[in-house]
């Protein structure tokens, strides 16, 4: 791995301010709402035009 690599995955993976597990669990909450609206919207056809 190059120097510039490295260093960017270090800067990158390094330091955070929010807790990976907060973040993992935000992700998990917004798939988890869009993953129950989105069946809704297909069956309804939600804005298709006629």
């Amino acid at each position: 791995m190059g120097q510039a690599q490295r260093s960017f995955t270090e800067r990158f993976f390094g330091a955070s301010d929010v807790s990976p597990w907060l973040s993992l669990g935000v992700v998990g909450t917004g798939f988890v709402v869009v993953s129950a609206i989105a069946p809704g919207l297909l069956r309804s056809g939600y804005k298709l035009r006629h």
